[in-house]
């Protein structure tokens, strides 16, 4: 035998015995173990962190667990988990007036969600902050006490502020001079005064530094620096005389049976024509082919279910790679990215999902098997060019797909193709729909809308066309008008697009009912022309006409899209891979036509210079 074929054999063998890293439970199994690097963030790890977080705010623990993920710190450094020891029965409890227990859940209401600072000092400062304001505000019980409490803060906040480096040089100078006057005249007496307040200033500045209560966010500090705001949240509180008043609450409804809005037309079982025969025969050849940080399997996962996500998600990473014109290594963005099968179900209908916290993608156990992973691979993508951008130094969970977070240690040009992508999907010609929303007996009063209704014959799509039309013109005019005035913020502009956004709407409702009173019929949608994409607008349609909730997310529009681009371009070499993508050629969750043909050309632009800069 050829002594070097064996050497060879050994090293393949030793490298797999220090790939396998399977549980008790695996023991036994012959594909279904795990292998590779623990990808730990399982949910029962992160829910025992999570619980003892909730359980002791300390900053050891907050410590432990942004070594463990700082995307984890970021889910558990919020204001819902740092104020859960404030309650209006524990108020009412602690004897404290109901007006003031009121203005301290107003005040608190008025605290950042997460700290706006994206780092583990970010965060350890908000926790910190979110403490000692508790720690203020829970001796306090009566009106008096409270306005007292809003003066401490309010000095806190500016202090906070002062410039400590001046007054440390000031407090210096004066020592200095101290030593070269006579101790006791009067100069001296002057100079020792100044130096007493000096100390008094630094010492109140260091304290407000370190407590740091402008981390709680702008909204906060408004409260007592703004004297309009600090009116209204009082004015606010006093109306509450009891506490039955304040701990009133309306009845809860009972909770309804969801149904899915849209069901994935899967095929029966996963197919695959074209692509090369994938190597993979065991856990660690996956992990060494594509350069997995690790694989993952679930307890109830067997071998020969095991097998058949090794063998179909092999195929359908190399048939990404091929497609994509990349190195099948690059499927694992740079090794960091973890496969699971199994292991880390949520319950409920998903195929698969991909966690950014331990940067894994879990195909189910069963379900997984048919057309998602082509889905939850760009989200891991999308994940990755945002780490990439802050230098992989953030903690909030962001992505490309949405360009206005990205950060500046990436290219601005992706920035840019993102951009684009966004408004390639969203914009267009389609025609919108408004739900009529009249009720019996309501009338509109008016004569400009029934003018417009009888110029077009009773036409609603004309009618509306006419007003969206007007109403644009109309806007764009006070737009050019207004953005010549210093005075006038983004802000307002918002406002000006959502007043005529308003206006539209209550045109739609009032010719809706002129043409239910002219002709008898009762139209229960009024159509309108959209600059928006029919993908779009069938997403929003989805979401229940609540944009951006999922459906209509960028997060979600890029990944379907992504699916729809990486099928068409199967479908263009004569090929087939059901594990990767199935199903998109339906209109109601995927872009169709020459809006998908538009789509694809600006994914084509954006992995040619993915590619070029080397981030796959």
């Amino acid at each position: 035998m050829d002594t070097s074929q064996l050497s060879l054999f050994q090293v393949a063998s030793e490298e797999n015995e220090e790939l396998d890293i399977r549980t008790e439970q695996q023991a036994s199994n012959k594909i279904a173990y795990d292998v590779g690097e623990k990808i730990g963030g399982a949910r029962k790890d992160m829910a025992a962190l999570r619980k003892a977080f909730e359980e002791n705010n300390s900053a050891s623990l907050l410590e432990e667990i942004e070594s463990f993920s700082s995307a984890l710190a970021v889910e558990v450094v919020t204001k819902n988990n740092l104020f859960k020891g404030f309650s209006l029965e524990q108020e009412r409890e602690n004897e404290v007036e109901p007006a003031v227990a009121r203005a301290k859940q107003l005040l608190i209401q008025r605290i950042d969600a997460s700290p706006a600072d994206d780092s583990k000092d970010g965060r350890l400062k908000f926790m910190k902050a979110a403490q000692h304001l508790l720690a203020l505000m829970e001796p306090v019980k009566t009106l008096d006490e409270f306005y007292t409490l809003i003066n401490e803060i309010a000095g806190l906040l500016r202090n906070e502020r002062t410039n400590l480096a001046y007054y440390e040089n000031t407090f210096e100078t004066l020592k200095t001079e101290l030593g070269c006057l006579e101790k006791g005249s009067e100069e001296w007496k002057q100079k020792y005064n100044k130096a007493l307040w000096t100390k008094k200033t630094l010492n109140d500045t260091k304290k407000a530094q370190e407590i740091g209560l402008r981390s709680l966010g702008e909204k906060f500090i408004n409260f007592f620096r703004n004297k309009a705001s600090y009116t209204s949240t009082l004015t606010n509180a006093l109306k509450v005389t009891t506490w039955e008043e304040l701990l009133s609450k309306k009845k809860k409804k009972q909770p309804s049976t969801r149904k899915p809005v849209w069901e994935r037309n899967l095929p029966d079982r996963p197919d695959r024509i074209g692509g090369a025969q994938s190597p993979i025969e065991k856990p660690e050849d996956l992990v060494m082919f594509f350069d997995f940080r690790g694989v993952e399997f679930g307890h109830y996962m067997g071998d020969e279910k095991g097998m058949e996500h090794l063998l179909r998600s092999s195929e359908a990473m190399m048939d990404l790679a091929e497609l994509l014109g990349v190195d099948y290594k690059a499927v694992s963005l740079g090794g960091t990215l973890a496969m699971a099968y199994g292991a880390r179900g949520r319950g409920g209908s998903a195929l698969a999902h991909f966690e950014p916290i331990s940067n894994v993608i879990n195909m189910t156990k069963e379900k997984g098997c048919l057309g998602v992973l082509g889905h939850e691979w760009f989200h891991a993508l999308d994940s990755r060019l945002y780490n990439l951008s802050h230098n992989s130094k953030n903690g909030k969970r962001g992505f490309a797909s949405e360009p206005d977070t990205l950060g500046n240690h990436i290219d601005s040009f992706l920035q840019l193709l993102f951009a684009e992508l966004i408004d390639v999907i969203k914009s267009g010609n389609s025609i919108g729909y408004y739900e009529n929303t009249n009720k019996p007996g309501e009338r509109w009063r008016g004569t400009q809308f029934k003018m417009v209704y009888k110029r077009h014959g009773g036409d609603l799509f004309k009618a509306m066309e006419e007003k969206v039309k007007d109403a644009s013109a109309n806007l764009e005019s006070q737009i050019r008008y207004y953005s010549s005035l210093s005075y006038v913020t983004e802000k307002d502009i918002e406002k000006l697009k959502k007043k005529t956004e308003r206006d539209i709407k209550s045109f739609a409702q009032a010719i809706a009912w002129y043409h239910e009173e002219q002709t008898g019929e009762r139209v229960e949608r009024i159509p309108y022309p959209s600059n928006m994409s029919n993908y779009y607008q069938a997403a929003i349609a989805l979401d229940k006409n609540k944009v951006g909730r999922y459906w209509s997310a960028n997060l979600e529009l890029s990944a379907r899209a992504f699916e729809s681009f990486i099928q068409d371009k199967l479908k263009a070499a004569g090929r087939r891979s059901d594990y990767l993508v199935a199903g998109t050629r339906d209109g109601l969750a995927f872009p169709m036509d020459e809006e998908r043909e538009a789509i694809n050309k600006k994914f084509e632009q954006i992995f040619e210079f993915i590619k070029e800069e080397n981030l796959l």
